[in-house]
């Protein structure tokens, strides 16, 4: 072997591994859009890529993940149909029993509670308003990139762009999106 055919053999490798990192990326953005606010993100995936050797074998594997259908299902249905693919039989059976749980919660509220979050609500009027004035130039660019990346359709929707944001929970990004948009209502 020559010292070119080394060289090239060096920067053939490194492309290779390049563009296997590239599919890592690849495989954590459809992760990330699948299931978002789970655990099986960036770190999960680093461990899961181990299985697969090649790139080929990797894009063959995100294929079927991209094939996951989030239409009509929790994120939870969904996190379970991924570890499927991924033979993940320990952590297949964890979320089952989450979803155990998920489905046997009543759907309506009890009295009770429903008085509870009414008090809430009342008390927390005045302060929505406050909350919605502290929101910093990087949180509402941060909200409109979520708005974009995660469109109507979304499962948990605005929870997933409030934890995008990280600083803000559901109800603030809720009512700060429906300020916005009624300041470009009236500035148009």
């Amino acid at each position: 072997m020559t010292v070119v055919d080394a060289k090239a053999e060096k920067e053939a490798k490194k492309l290779r591994n390049k563009l296997y990192r590239e599919t890592v990326k690849k495989l954590i953005g459809v992760c990330a859009e699948k299931m978002p606010g789970t655990l099986y993100d960036k770190f999960y995936c680093d461990e899961l890529v181990k299985k697969y050797p090649t790139k080929e074998e990797l894009d063959e594997f995100i294929q079927k993940v991209e094939a996951i259908s989030t239409d009509n299902k929790s994120t939870t249905e969904c996190v379970i149909e991924f570890l499927t693919l991924a033979g993940d039989q320990k952590n297949i059976e964890k979320e089952s029993k989450k979803l155990a749980e998920e489905q046997s919660k009543p759907l309506v509220q009890p009295e009770e509670e429903k008085k509870e979050v009414k008090e809430e609500k009342k008390g927390k009027k005045t302060t929505d308003a406050k909350q919605n004035a502290k929101w910093d130039d990087e949180e509402v660019a941060l909200l409109t990139l979520g708005i974009k990346k995660f469109p109507p359709g979304t499962n948990d929707r605005w929870r997933v762009v409030a934890d995008f944001i990280g600083t803000k929970n559901q109800k603030e990004v809720i009512a700060k999106a429906k300020d916005i948009k009624e300041q470009q209502e009236i500035d148009i």
